[in-house]
């Protein structure tokens, strides 16, 4: 039974820690002076491997004393009387910041420690400049004095960049929970110190896995490492994932609509020429029309010889092409993706038989929040959008959409677990459907009907499962009609294996007109990484998380919009005069510097799913990809750069 101290809590602000960011950038703990010592034996080389992350802007503790003070003590009283002492001057203070190295087995934690006087008003501050934003235990130890009856306190926090960060302290031996999350900790760093290195935000999972821990117990210290220690041997720990080298192929569309019938054996030898270990073929599933519930597979007629026309890919063209790909040692992920009947739906807008763009179904209303015409959500008459819950046929066609949906993923899990398919995707970008928490944008959601999906796929497939979330539901939710809340806890609420995020983020603010540098191209990563990735990753502790679809057009404005300009006839351009044509040398450098900076972070990305490398092997498609720009990479600058950064990877995770 959890301690009762919510409404006897007596917080006291007497002694703050204070961590100023001073405007230092990298991962150097220090302040103006390069030789400064930071203090208990902290010197200015001891943290230099620690990968670049954000700092905090600031650190404040926050003292907090069990409900009821002792006889004669007043918790609540005035500044002064707070620290007893027999005099103000021999009272001194010791702060201290355990900080988790990330990616660091050698050295799991840097401790930094400063010792400062109290002055007259019973205050004690101490300063540190340039603190990163990780996991941490901070302690606090009073010489000479007191407050209440305590002298030494502690607790932990996940630090957040760019932010004010607060760390509770409660006394050391009290058993409020404060109390009992650092202990828990401190142990595990002396049992277990390789928990630090695999599990991101060690604090906030540490702390999920005490909601339950009874804080009245006399072995609540023994319990509660036990129950995180128990929850360490089961959970998937991250770094059990060896990083993927992966490139998607694309689906059975363009090119590949004849060539996926036989895949030559020249093209898997040149993706495994270029150091991959994964390759992604997304499937296409359909439902025909706006009033039609139904979700299915479509095999192309002989007869249909229009390439507008979109079609599934055959089962034995999808054997054999499998098969082909774990011939030459490369394993593969099969994703599930809505698409359209057809290429072209200009002339369906605003009639029954128009074919909703994939991102927009599930939305509760007709989806007016999105962006428009780029969506299609202007070609959607409102009378015939079933997911309306106000809709007549709203409970019949959603119960019919998922049983079939659910029929056609159960079809495609038995024949990944045929092949030996070693990842399997249940979905892709449609995150209006794929919600299972209800917020101000959705106030219903499919839970229920996704879980009964995802055990069903289960029961026949043994492999992973993730889904390819699209990561404007982080980046630019409201513009895009998205609410983050409801699908933030997907893959936890449906117990998926691998978190998959399909990119769009803009890297950039505005247009771009010029080719990046690496430097820029890597800081721009940068931010995405501490803005999204790390608090995702925090989110879903030890769970991998895998770029499920990345790519750009080789186009300079790709860091602002990365498919501007798809499509459009290539022209040769170099304003910066290198040589090199500037959109090909913005591709390569898009993916360099994400490759790079997912380097510096350890490999918090599990994988990278570039995209895309499409079957060139007929003349006309390669001309036409050489001739336009588009996000294909082969034969591009960008396909010797992620080759070059597989090879690289491949000799630290064969």
């Amino acid at each position: 039974m959890e301690k009762q101290i919510s409404d006897k809590l007596f917080t006291l602000s007497l002694i703050i820690l204070v961590l100023f960011v001073s405007g230092l950038t990298g991962c150097r703990i220090l302040g103006g002076n390069p030789n400064e010592s930071l203090g208990e034996g902290i010197t200015p080389g001891s943290i230099s491997e620690i990968a670049p992350v954000s700092l905090a802007r600031s650190v404040s503790f926050r003292i907090i004393l069990p409900e009821r003070p002792a006889a004669g003590e007043n918790y609540s009283g005035s500044v002064m009387p707070a620290i007893r002492a027999f005099s103000l001057a021999s009272v001194t203070v010791t702060f201290q910041l355990v900080l988790v190295n990330p990616g660091v087995a050698t050295a799991p934690t840097t401790t930094l420690s400063k010792t400062v006087p109290v002055d007259a008003s019973g205050t004690a501050v101490a300063t540190f400049s340039a603190v990163p934003a990780l996991s941490c235990i901070g302690n606090v130890s009073i010489t000479n004095g007191q407050i209440g009856s305590y002298t030494d306190f502690h607790g932990a926090q996940d630090l957040l960049g760019n932010a004010d960060n607060v760390i509770s302290l409660s006394p050391i031996g009290s058993k409020l929970p404060d109390d009992v999350l650092a202990q828990t900790l401190k142990r595990i760093l002396s049992s277990k110190p390789e928990l630090f290195q695999k599990i991101t935000g060690i604090v906030k999972w540490a702390a999920k896995n005490l909601a339950t821990v009874d804080y009245n117990s006399a072995s609540v210290y023994d319990s509660a490492e036990k129950i995180c220690l128990d929850s360490a041997s089961v959970w998937p720990v991250v770094s059990s994932f060896k990083p993927m080298r992966a490139m998607s192929i694309g689906g059975n569309f363009g090119g590949n609509a004849t060539a996926f019938k036989n895949v030559p054996d020249t093209f898997v030898q040149a993706l495994a020429s270029d150091n991959l270990n994964w390759v992604g073929i997304k499937l296409s599933i359909f439902y025909d029309n706006i009033t039609d519930p139904v979700v299915k597979i479509r095999y192309r007629p002989a007869s249909d010889t229009d390439f507008t026309n979109l079609y599934s890919i055959n089962d034995s063209d999808l054997i054999n092409m499998v098969n082909k790909f774990k011939m030459k040692g490369i394993n593969v992920y099969l994703s599930l993706v809505f698409t359209q009947t057809s290429s072209n739906q200009a002339g369906k807008a605003n009639t029954a038989s128009y074919c909703p763009d994939p991102h927009l179904i599930g939305d509760p209303e007709v989806p007016a929040h999105s962006t428009g015409s780029w969506w299609g959500a202007d070609s959607i008459v409102p009378e015939l959008w079933w997911w309306s819950p106000s809709h007549a046929s709203h409970t019949v066609n959603v119960a019919t959409f998922w049983s079939s949906y659910t029929q056609v993923a159960v079809k495609y899990a038995k024949l990944c677990q045929q092949l030996g398919v070693g990842m399997f995707g249940i979905g892709e970008e449609t995150d209006r459907l794929f919600r299972t928490r209800t917020s101000g944008r959705f106030p219903s959601n499919f839970r229920t009907e996704l879980s009964q999906m995802v055990a069903a796929i289960r029961a026949e497939y043994s492999g992973l499962l993730t889904y390819g979330q699209q990561s404007l539901l982080y980046d630019r939710p409201l513009v895009n009609g998205f609410d983050t809340g409801a699908s933030s806890e997907l893959f936890k609420d449906l117990g998926l294996d691998v978190v998959g995020i399909s990119v769009a983020y803009a890297l950039s603010n505005q247009a771009v007109t010029r080719v990046y540098s690496i430097t820029e191209m890597e800081t721009a990563w940068a931010s995405v990484f501490n803005k999204y990735l790390l608090p995702l990753q925090n989110n879903n502790p030890g769970i991998p998380i895998i770029f499920s679809d990345c790519g750009c057009a080789n186009t300079v404005n790709a860091p602002f919009f990365p498919c501007d300009q798809s499509g459009q006839t290539y022209v040769f351009s170099d304003l910066n005069g290198n040589g090199v044509d500037d959109g090909m040398e913005q591709q390569a450098i898009y993916f360099q510097g994400l490759l790079n900076t997912n380097r510096t972070f350890n490999y918090l990305l599990r994988g990278t799913i570039c995209a895309w490398s499409m079957i060139d092997t007929d003349p006309t498609i390669a001309n036409y990809y050489l001739t336009h720009r588009d996000i294909q990479i082969r034969g591009k600058p960008a396909e010797l750069v992620i080759s070059n950064a597989y090879l690289d990877l491949k000799t630290i995770s064969p």
